[in-house]
């Protein structure tokens, strides 16, 4: 080939790897994924994604590009059942052959176990013989063993994949990367809410919940995360008016939806992020960002004024306990505590259904991850989870970057939902995200303590090699 060519091929590389490694890369992916949902195109939108997937999984080393991919291929389903038809199953094939392909050509020079090694192979455990002491737990058994498989060994996987994966090239901001990549699956995904609620005949009164890969619980703490993601991005690129529009979009669909929970951590958590945010934030953009606030506060009380005299104390109160006394968790948490009672070693098991409690044709929900353990994994589920969340608050708790503390904060705020709703158990999208920020914050602490270790790579971008080979 000659050196024209070389440079053309060279050109275009170069410029494919700023897009890949930009924040528009993550916003193009999070909008194709929406796309497809909204015009039912879940095949085609699952096969263009994992046909990058693959290209990347070939050409690169880095699997950060992976990332954008990875947080928004679920946005595209809206159909579960269609995952295991068979032109599916040819796609994970291809996706499988790619990777395979990766590992052979660029093999781990060395492979780190991590922080949450021990922790998930606990976590594995306890799953997996959750029940077994108790015959109904047992007669269930079969009915947990893909909720065991993907809350702990595929957990796992994705915790070692990216954990050894992640080394982009120099002077790449991974963390504000996966902010981007996770804030934009969650606004599309507030999108994609938006886009069911107007289908809805009448708007807004027929009680639709369901995206088909989650509800809108699922996205209220995609949300959870997101925020303080977004409050980070405002230090790492002083663009205070556009991502607090941003927040203030994710929690108005979130109240819209009636996503109650996450809203009402997301609102008492704010005070906190704004104050954090402040003092961290370069002094040129400290007087945009104030001024945006007051803004908001002021929006937000004229607002609430209004609100009140048009309605009444009385009947916005009376909706306040209508919604917090109609969901029936106090009695999913009873139930919980009296199946651990029975059940206090290996609980009843992560399969277990009844026909008297909640979701009667499926596993029962227990609607918090406390109770939702206790009861079926019993101690040793207790033990695994509590080693886990050490671990986490370890590696959260061990640097002294602004990307620790607002990682920190993500994860408070998550399991604060995490009180009310079972969102350990929800790997993709929620787990993944947290994982996500985890891996960076480890990843982060260990390369300030020793270079060899894997988070920046120092060779040139990988897709100029590769160009200038042909």
């Amino acid at each position: 080939m000659n050196s024209i060519t070389q440079k053309k091929l060279g050109g275009i590389f170069t410029a494919l790897n700023g897009f890949l490694y930009s924040g528009y890369y993550p916003v193009c992916v999070a909008a194709w994924a929406f796309i497809c949902f909204a015009f039912n195109l879940q095949t085609l939108g699952l096969f263009v994604l994992i046909a990058i997937g693959g290209t990347i999984f070939v050409l690169y080393e880095d699997l950060t590009p992976i990332i954008p991919l990875f947080t928004c291929c679920v946005l595209t389903i809206n159909d579960f059942p269609m995952l295991t038809s068979a032109p599916y199953i040819v796609m994970y094939g291809i996706l499988a052959g790619c990777i395979v392909y990766h590992f052979i050509v660029y093999p781990f020079k060395t492979f780190y176990l991590g922080k949450l090694f021990f922790p998930l192979c606990l976590v594995s455990a306890a799953l997996f013989l959750s029940g077994l002491l108790s015959p109904m737990g047992r007669n269930n058994y079969a009915n947990g063993l893909l909720v065991a498989i993907a809350t702990g060994p595929l957990m796992l996987i994705i915790y070692l994949l990216f954990l050894n994966g992640i080394k982009p090239p120099q002077n790449t901001d991974v963390g504000k990367y996966i902010c981007y990549s996770i804030l934009s699956a969650t606004v599309f995904a507030c999108f994609e809410i938006l886009f069911i609620r107007v289908e809805a005949d009448p708007f807004f009164f027929i009680w639709v919940r369901s995206l088909g890969w989650g509800n809108f619980n699922t996205a209220g703490a995609m949300t959870l995360i997101s925020v303080p993601a977004c409050f980070y991005l405002i230090i790492k690129t002083g663009k205070s008016a556009s991502f607090l529009a941003v927040i203030i979009f994710m929690i108005l669909t979130d109240i819209l939806c009636r996503s109650d929970g996450s809203a009402g951590i997301t609102l008492f958590s704010s005070p906190f992020l704004v104050v954090f945010t402040f003092m961290h934030l370069n002094k040129k953009y400290r007087k945009q960002f104030a001024i945006c606030i007051f803004s908001i506060v002021f929006a937000l009380c004229a607002i609430g004024i209004y609100v009140l005299h048009a309605i009444g104390a009385e009947e916005i109160l009376t909706f306040m306990q209508s919604a917090t006394n109609s969901n029936g968790r106090w009695q999913l948490y009873e139930h919980a505590i009296s199946l651990f009672k029975s059940n206090p070693v290996l609980g009843i098991g992560v399969g277990f259904t009844d026909e008297s409690v909640y979701f009667p044709d499926g596993v029962v929900n227990f609607h918090s991850t406390i109770f939702h353990v206790a009861a079926t994994m019993g101690c040793l589920g207790i033990i695994a989870y509590a080693v886990y969340y050490f671990f986490r608050f370890k590696i959260l708790l061990g640097g002294k970057t602004v990307l620790n503390s607002f990682a920190y904060l993500s994860f408070i705020m998550f399991e604060a939902y995490g009180l009310i709703d079972v969102c350990e158990f929800n790997i993709i999208p929620l787990m993944s995200f947290m994982t996500l920020l985890i891996v960076c914050v480890e990843l982060t602490n260990l390369k300030a303590e020793d270079d060899c270790l894997p988070l920046f790579n120092d060779s040139e971008l990988y897709l100029n090699h590769f160009a200038f080979s042909l």
